[in-house]
């Protein structure tokens, strides 16, 4: 699938400490390590994003002494593959070649990094990962992934500073990019049907895929949701459509109204319910899977925390 990562080509892979080291701030060197999925429909961008004590997301860093030991390739590299271990992905293809190299932007300069190497398929995501991968949709428009906060400088940064930073652009054309998707979840009552939503997506009520596109909608009516899952979903030629929530007794009435009024259409919001219906398999990607707060003392308000 080709397509072109417009910041790779703005990095100096030969930049050296000595050239940065007056821009950092408390010589910490910021980086942007990408991940580009390529097994659905379009291809897309993932960006790290380091949690910090579980509370918000921001860039991942190193720290760079004023003379280092190691190249600002291998210190990155090193940290790279430590975090990703601890999500028991192989890192044995990240090499040199992932490092792309030092880009200054706003007087800061950044390190960027492709992981696109590794596979990053059915994760495992908990408060205690000290990393997550985001879409630039959640990065933009929710500034948060699961209701945890991503701090303001990066939503910044992606949102105005660089928006190119999680746009992929199609080879024959630069003013052209690929559809982003939008981030949507599914609800799981075990772990192990988390792990196989993970794995294959989720199963086809009748006719359509039912995503949800709140986070905290999955849990108004479920207590025994025990886990849920990430997707990305392209949402290609949507139509609108309400429903009176009066008139919908299970899911059949739903699906059985939807389509006798959209017929053959490939993605339909509802709009009253938050919930998205998909009739194309190829057009949603499993991100991870994140286990629940079960302590049934709890509110329900409390309860909706990933672990």
């Amino acid at each position: 699938m080709d397509y072109i990562y417009l910041t790779s080509q703005y990095c100096n892979p030969d930049t050296s400490i000595l050239d940065i080291f007056s821009d950092l701030d408390n010589g910490q060197l910021y980086y942007i390590c990408y991940h580009i999925t390529t097994n659905g429909k379009y291809p897309f961008v993932q960006i790290m994003l380091q949690l910090k004590d579980g509370l918000s997301f921001n860039l991942p860093s190193v720290t760079i002494e004023s003379v280092p030991l190691e190249s600002i390739s291998d210190l990155i590299l090193n940290k790279i593959k430590t975090d990703l271990k601890k999500l028991r992905c192989n890192t044995n293809l990240l090499s040199e070649d992932n490092y792309k190299g030092i880009f200054s932007d706003n007087n800061k300069s950044y390190a960027l990094i492709d992981v696109s190497s590794v596979d990053i398929t059915c994760l495992q995501l908990l408060r205690t990962s000290s990393i997550w991968f985001a879409l630039p949709t959640e990065i933009i428009n929710i500034n948060s992934i699961c209701d945890i906060p991503i701090s303001e400088e990066v939503v910044n940064l992606f949102t105005y500073v660089m928006p190119e930073l999680g746009v992929l652009y199609k080879t024959n054309e630069l003013n052209e990019q690929y559809l982003l998707p939008d981030i949507v979840y599914t609800s799981s009552t075990t772990v192990k049907q988390a792990e196989f939503q993970t794995l294959f997506g989720p199963s086809k009520e009748e006719i359509y895929y039912h995503f949800n596109s709140y986070f905290s909608d999955l849990f108004k009516d479920e207590l025994t949701t025990e886990a849920i899952n990430r997707f990305a979903l392209f949402i290609e030629d949507p139509i609108i459509f309400d429903l009176e929530l009066d008139d919908i007794k299970d899911i059949d009435d739903i699906e059985d109204i939807v389509y006798e009024k959209c017929g053959l259409t490939t993605c339909i919001i509802i709009q009253s319910m938050n919930i998205l219906l998909v009739k194309e398999y190829e057009l949603f990607q499993p991100l991870s899977y994140h286990l629940l707060e079960t302590n049934t003392e709890e509110t329900l308000h409390n309860r909706i925390k990933i672990k």
